[in-house]
């Protein structure tokens, strides 16, 4: 840099700091020969500019250079590593690139400043990569638009964040355990409104510690940033309130998802890409057909940022006819799902086809009463026909072939005239039960069509106390429904079972459903023993025998006796031990150890 071109940088730098009410001074001289720096310009809290009102003073580095034609909002510069090692020692650096315009005929010059704040993290990362190369090519920022005292601010209160000892130490980073993540940049400007300048800019990651204590992960430019919000949306005279995403990638591509239901990738040249991946429900899935549709017809939906129109779409005719396929098998399932009670905003997050089959076969199986797409055995029974992490319940009824097996909705008029006997091991006896006895804990947390109204009104219209070890058995899996879904509903179901069997004469069952219904209460009280209940536990453990052990080992479980539990668990059976592991007595063990630990 000859002298001329460094004074003239040097002056443009004083300049640009003798501003009214400015609260930033420039010690810069011109030919200053400090290594790697050429002074420092101090920072006040006041235009005063007093003792008392300094708060810092910002090292700096100052080149001039002469172009034909000024740079746009950034250009390069080559810098020393050298330099950059130095930089790193001081714990960072503002650096200043001037460009001179020289006007000959007028005999005069324009200046335009660039300038790069560089932290003690970026400058590690510079050595650690770099450090063998002479220099390094790195981008600066125009200061149209901003200020050195901006820039100098900005400079300190970054520079607090970076101290070399905690940059360089690897160790004390990945011992941290961070409460959040915060992204943070001084060069892009808080009124700037065009989003691709996000990725000019260095961002540099921190990691927050439950103190408020940042940490410098890394600095780095971004290869996506993403946003998102409730919006309302307009398309060939429809609206939609969605939660839509915008990610924007470096290379000028943008990802839209609309309820992460609905993908459209945009691409340079008006080329889009347009697919409903998820399943959400059917409702709001319903909606967003109709948006492609509109889509696909040429109708213009206007974003946050940008505006998609497709045109000369490929296959459009045979597109079209497969989204009205698609709303028709989720229309006749919104129709079926109106006459059971069940809401068509149930969500089921799963794959967006893997739903959209699933329905198609409970369509054409309630519609025309067939199996397609069913796996059944030889035997009549529950049918849950998975739904993503839920079930539609069907009643599957075997006929001699295949054309004669057929499904029955388990809560329609049809299924109450369908009767369900059992008979005792030897066979000499054949006892009626209620229909319902025979669903398990997955078929009452999973089913989306379950009616516990018409549960509970196909046991009062039947005799029970003949039948209590069959209620039991029913009533275990309330009380397991309860364990996975926390709903209270499977416990006052249970509940109310069982108090229908108050004068039950057998002893053993007698002890059953007493310690059962305890079991209940246990949960609803929030996993505590009121001392009622305790009472009743002791004096059920003196009554029972000595012999007793699943009894006894049940009692000592919620009386939370581990050792004699214990013991009582040892006296059983391989056979009795696993089959005690299924029944809620051993979430109920799970629940009280979790809680010592």
């Amino acid at each position: 840099m000859d002298p001329q071109t460094e004074d003239i940088a040097v002056d443009a730098i004083t300049k640009a700091c003798r501003k009214p009410k400015s609260r930033v001074k420039a010690n810069v001289l011109s030919g200053d020969k400090t290594v790697s720096f050429d002074g420092e310009i101090e920072l006040y809290s006041s235009p005063a500019q007093t003792v008392k009102d300094l708060i810092s003073k910002v090292p700096v580095q100052v080149k001039g250079i002469t172009v034909d034609t000024f740079s746009g909002s950034t250009r390069t510069y080559p810098i020393r590593m050298d330099d950059i090692k130095n930089y790193y020692a001081a714990q960072g650096v503002v650096y200043f690139v001037v460009e001179m315009l020289v006007n000959e005929e007028a005999d005069d010059y324009d200046t335009r400043i660039y300038y790069r704040q560089f932290f003690s993290q970026e400058l590690k990362q510079l050595i650690d990569n770099y450090g063998s190369q002479q220099s390094r090519s790195v981008t600066f920022f125009t200061l149209e638009g901003s200020t050195i005292e901006r820039v100098c601010r900005t400079f300190v209160d970054e520079r607090e964040k970076q101290p070399t000892v905690t940059v360089k130490n690897e160790a004390l980073k990945r011992d941290f355990t961070f409460e959040y993540y915060e992204a943070v940049t001084t060069t892009l400007l808080p009124h700037s409104k065009q989003p691709e300048e996000v990725f000019e800019h260095n961002f540099t990651i921190y990691g927050v510690t439950k103190e408020k204590f940042p940490v410098p992960i890394i600095t780095s430019q971004p290869a996506s940033f993403k946003y998102g919000s409730k919006r309302l949306l307009k398309i060939n005279d429809h609206e939609y309130h969605f939660y839509i995403e915008e990610e924007r990638l470096a290379n000028g591509a943008i990802n839209i998802s609309i309820e992460d239901v609905l993908f459209i990738e945009v691409y340079k040249g008006n080329k889009y890409h347009v697919e409903i991946k998820n399943f959400h429900s059917i409702k709001l899935n319903l909606m967003l057909l109709s948006l492609v549709k509109d889509l696909l017809n040429g109708h213009e939906l206007m974003l946050t940022s940008v505006l998609i129109k497709i045109d000369n779409v490929t296959d459009k005719d045979e597109a079209l006819e497969q989204i009205t396929k698609e709303e028709q098998i989720l229309t006749a399932a919104q129709s079926i799902f109106a006459e059971k009670g069940i809401s068509d905003e149930i969500k089921f997050h799963d794959d967006y086809h893997a739903i959209l089959s699933e329905l198609a076969v409970i369509v054409k199986n309630i519609t025309e009463g067939s199996c397609v797409g069913f796996e059944t055995n030889k035997n009549n029974g529950y049918v849950l026909h998975t739904l993503a992490n839920k079930g539609y319940l069907f009643f599957v009824l075997n006929g001699q072939s295949e054309k004669e097996t057929y499904l029955i909705d388990p809560f329609s008029e049809e299924f109450s005239d369908i009767k369900i006997l059992v008979s005792n091991e030897k066979r000499t006896e054949r006892v009626e039960m209620c229909n319902y006895y025979l669903l398990d804990a997955k078929a009452l947390t999973k089913s989306i069509n379950i009616d516990l109204d018409q549960i509970y009104s196909a046991i009062d219209s039947g005799e029970a106390n003949d039948r209590i070890e069959l209620a039991n058995d029913f009533c275990l899996q309330c009380i397991k429904a309860y364990d996975i879904s926390k709903n209270k509903d499977h416990l006052a179901l249970a509940e109310y079972i069982y108090k229908k069997y108050d004068e039950v004469k057998e002893p053993s069952m007698k002890q059953v459903v007493g310690l059962n219904l305890i079991q209940i209460e246990w949960r609803i009280n929030q996993y505590e023993l009121s001392d009622s209940l305790i009472d009743q536990l002791i004096q059920m453990k003196i009554q029972a025998a000595t012999d007793q052990h699943i009894l006894l080992y049940c009692i000592n479980v919620l009386l939370d006796n581990k050792i004699e539990a214990g013991y009582h668990f040892s006296k059983l059976t391989l056979d009795d031990q696993k089959n005690l592991k299924n029944l809620p007595i051993w979430r109920a063990k799970e629940i009280l150890e979790s809680r010592l630990n």
